[in-house]
């Protein structure tokens, strides 16, 4: 029998429900550690992936979950970081789409500067340092 990997396969999951998309790349690991990181992480999450991977054939005793938290540094203000999310990362760029279609888009430009003015822990005005909480949910198969 081949010794357990010691590669780490880490993927980024907004929602839940989006587990079924992973199952395909469950099924063509093999005795290696598939870590998901959930954003949030909500309480029912743990409960829906153990069921969903119970499914596939992932026991209970093979997930462990931990609640860590990342910090977005960036050596730019808030507002800054805030437009490389808008440019580059999904939910944000789908949020602006939205809101663009109901002619929101300056309402939901001030909310999101307000928020990341608000989280921003940096000492330093012209820099960024906004900590996120998420769910790690590590599964060994």
């Amino acid at each position: 029998m081949p010794a357990p990997s010691n590669r780490c396969v880490l993927v980024s999951v907004a929602n839940a429900r989006d587990c079924e998309k992973l199952e395909p790349l469950l099924s063509s690991l093999h005795r290696e550690r598939l870590s998901l990181l959930f954003i949030p992480g909500s309480s029912g999450a743990k409960k829906e992936l153990i069921e969903r991977f119970g499914a596939a054939g992932v026991a209970a005793e093979k997930i462990s979950f931990v609640r860590d938290t990342f910090a977005f540094i960036y050596a730019h203000p808030p507002a800054a970081l805030l437009e490389e999310f808008r440019k580059y990362y999904g939910p944000t760029m789908n949020a602006y789409e939205a809101a663009e279609k109901n002619g929101r888009a300056a309402d939901l430009q001030k909310e999101l500067e307000e928020l990341f003015n608000r989280q921003n822990q940096s000492p330093r005005k012209e820099a960024t340092s906004i900590p996120a909480t998420f769910l790690r949910a590590t599964f060994t198969v």
